[in-house]
């Protein structure tokens, strides 16, 4: 998906923040699943844990978890992973 139309992405807490076509917060758990899948599948486990404990937080807002996944991709050591990771927030973004 590396294709022209990523190129203008927004960091995913700035996008959590706009008005859109949908309910971001709403399709939030589902980008956060895709960043676990993907760091335990590269063997980034704690990273992944990390994302999920979180998550767990009754008290995190939408804009705190949005924030820790833009911090999670400068956290990877690996640029392809980073860059796949950056791929899901387009996938999120292009279909709204």
């Amino acid at each position: 998906m590396s294709d022209d139309s990523c190129v203008n992405i927004l960091p995913v807490a700035d996008w959590i923040k706009r008005e859109g076509k949908i309910c971001r917060p709403c399709v939030l758990p589902v980008l956060v699943s895709w960043y676990v899948s993907e760091l335990e599948e590269t063997g980034n486990r704690d990273l992944s844990i990390r994302i999920k404990q979180l998550v767990e937080d009754p008290n995190l807002t939408p804009e705190q978890t949005a924030s820790e996944l833009d911090n999670i991709k400068t956290l990877v050591k690996d640029p392809k992973l980073a860059a796949r990771l950056r791929e899901f927030d387009c996938s999120i973004q292009k279909n709204e």
